[in-house]
């Protein structure tokens, strides 16, 4: 259950942790339907710190991975500015995926970053 009252919603035969995340999975499959994206799925756990336990490895899961023009692209949606939230943008500028570009998205903005091509 979310601290921000955030409501299940099912897409795709899906279940997502919130109503705009699977409204954005929605806009994914429209926007690759459309050619705009190569493919999308949702996002693995990526180990940014290994340890011998694996209960005491940092891990980060986006909500999606994108692929654009050639390009893997971790997504994290957010409809609520949150301290973790904050954290994560805080440190997105970083190399921590191994170069995988970072993108964060809100309920409000526009068309996703995520899904606009890669400037050449």
């Amino acid at each position: 259950m979310s601290t921000y009252t955030d409501t299940a919603a099912e897409y795709g035969g899906e279940r997502y942790a919130s109503q705009g995340e699977a409204e954005y999975a929605r806009r994914l499959d429209l926007l690759q339907a459309a050619g705009q994206v190569d493919g999308w799925r949702r996002g693995r756990e990526w180990v940014l710190l290994d340890a011998p336990r694996r209960r005491d490895r940092i891990v980060y899961v986006p909500d999606f991975e994108v692929e654009v023009g050639g390009a893997r692209r971790v997504v994290d949606f957010k409809g609520v500015v949150t301290p973790v939230f904050s954290l994560k943008a805080t440190i997105r500028a970083r190399p921590v995926l191994g170069g995988l570009h970072q993108v964060y998205e809100r309920a409000a903005w526009g068309r996703p970053a995520s899904c606009r091509p890669p400037a050449r």
